[in-house]
This record gives C-alpha cells, structure tokens and sequence, in this order.
C-alpha cells in the first residue's frame, strides 16, 4: 500500500511564500502528485498533498487541484476544529470512482467508511463479480447508488489509511 507523506499546513502561501495569519482565509488543497511533477521543494511521496494559496494567489495561479476547502489560521491558543465538513468527503469520494490504484480504491474504501459512521452513506448490498467484492451504498438523503470495491483491507490497514486522511485533511476522523 501506497504511503501518503503529506504535511500539516506550514503556514505559508505556495504561490507567494507569504505567511498566513491567523483568522486570515486561505485555500487548502489536495493535489494529485508524482515525482515529477512536484510544485513545492519539499520531498515527498507519489500520492496526495497538501498546498495552501492565499486568497490573491487562488485566483492569480488558478491551481489545477483534486479538491479544495476555504479554511483560515486558527489563533495559536484556539482549540482544533474539524476543517472539512460533510460535503467535502463526500465530494472526495465520489471524485475516487472509478479509480483502479490500490491506494485510491483503499482510500476511498476507508472514506465510505466514515461516510457510513456520519450516517451520510448507508449499506445496501455486496455484488461478486470477477472475484471481487462490491459493497452497494445509497446516499441517505439522496437517490444515488454508490459501488465501493472492497479491497479486504485488515484493522491495521484501516487504521492506516484512516491515518493518512486525518493527516491531509488535518483533522481527527
């Protein structure tokens, strides 16, 4: 399995360098990354990372991201608060349809789990095709059937990726 080495917001615009401030807005997004396509100077692994744009800097460069949230800089003694809300998961998972990297069907796996927790998703049914398992999920308040391929992942596999959501979405789940 794919592991995700994305860091916690540094506190600084990437396409400007300037430093956030706290209750400033600012722009967090996810980007779909490889080795050679790399954005800031810091090492990191093929996968997901985090960049943060301040608000000139979003509508200047127009960056090409996976998904986004508009959050701001807590002040230093503030308590944690969950940066994403309910829309945003739900809008990660469904952009993973269809994806065939172990990693991304283990992650999105992983998020219909938590979709499911927040009673955003509900199981209906597994299908068997071809070998492979897939859970039949319904949106709760809407008409719309999701297939999740079921990777078979252990508690230790969960729990890793689980992991590496909090991590990017710098939340605990």
């Amino acid at each position: 399995m794919a592991q995700w080495d994305v860091a916690k917001t540094q506190g600084v615009c990437v396409g400007c360098n300037q430093t956030l401030q706290p209750k400033q807005d600012y722009y967090a997004a996810l980007v779909e990354e490889t080795n050679d396509s790399k954005e800031v100077s810091q090492p990191q692994a093929d996968g997901f990372a985090r960049y943060d744009y301040c608000p000139d800097c979003w509508e200047r460069l127009g960056p090409e991201v996976f998904c986004f949230w508009k959050t701001s800089l807590p002040e230093p003694q503030e308590k944690k608060r969950l940066l994403v809300d309910d829309a945003v998961l739900l809008d990660i998972f469904e952009r993973l349809a269809g994806a065939d990297e172990p990693a991304k069907i283990n992650f999105r796996f992983v998020l219909a789990l938590i979709l499911m927790r927040k009673r955003i998703l509900k199981y209906r049914q597994t299908d068997c095709r071809d070998g492979q398992e897939f859970w039949i999920m319904g949106q709760v308040r809407e008409q719309t059937t999701h297939e999740i391929i079921n990777p078979r992942l252990d508690d230790a596999h969960i729990q890793e990726v689980s992991e590496q959501l909090s991590t990017i979405l710098r939340s605990e789940l």
